[in-house]
């Protein structure tokens, strides 16, 4: 099964804002490397830098079709940067990623068994936690949530909303 466009598309989108927020970064770090006060500003930069090379990396991952637990963590990662960087293509392209990632198309495509398998989480179980119990609930065929288990998702052929 084909990853959906927009997820790929979503990839490219932060390959691009993070090497924006790349170069900016470092183009700031030269120029305060100049002078005394940047010296004690500098690890803010670092830490934008650092954001846009993982920002890079989980987007290499995504545009390549590979299904990544990390792509929202990485494009609102990527966003703080692009604030911090005062790089606004960077922004409007992270905020595109983001409405590429939750869409019903990418969270059906995540969750389905014929994807390629997830990288494992760290939790036992494919669901979210269970309240009250440590019992692991099943991997649904087709979910009732969506992969960041924060936006139910509507049965085929039904719209949000609608009745």
């Amino acid at each position: 099964m084909q990853p959906p466009s927009d997820y790929k598309n979503a990839g490219t989108m932060m390959i691009i804002s993070g090497a924006f927020n790349v170069l900016t970064s470092v183009g700031i770090l030269i120029g305060l490397a100049l002078s005394l006060i940047g010296l004690c500003v500098a690890p803010i930069w670092v830490l934008t830098l650092a954001g846009g090379v993982f920002e890079i990396a989980v987007g290499a991952s995504i545009s390549g079709g590979r299904p990544s637990r990390m792509g929202l963590s990485a494009s609102v990662v990527g966003l703080v940067c692009s604030v911090g960087c005062g790089n606004v293509l960077g922004m409007i392209l992270e905020i595109l990623a983001m409405v590429n990632l939750g869409k019903p198309e990418v969270a059906v495509w995540l969750a389905s068994p014929d994807a390629p398998a997830l990288p494992p989480s760290g939790r036992s179980g494919y669901g979210p936690p269970a309240i009250g119990g440590s019992t692991p609930s099943p991997r649904p065929v087709e979910p009732a949530v969506s992969w960041t288990w924060d936006m139910p998702l509507a049965p085929k052929g039904k719209m949000h909303g609608s009745q």
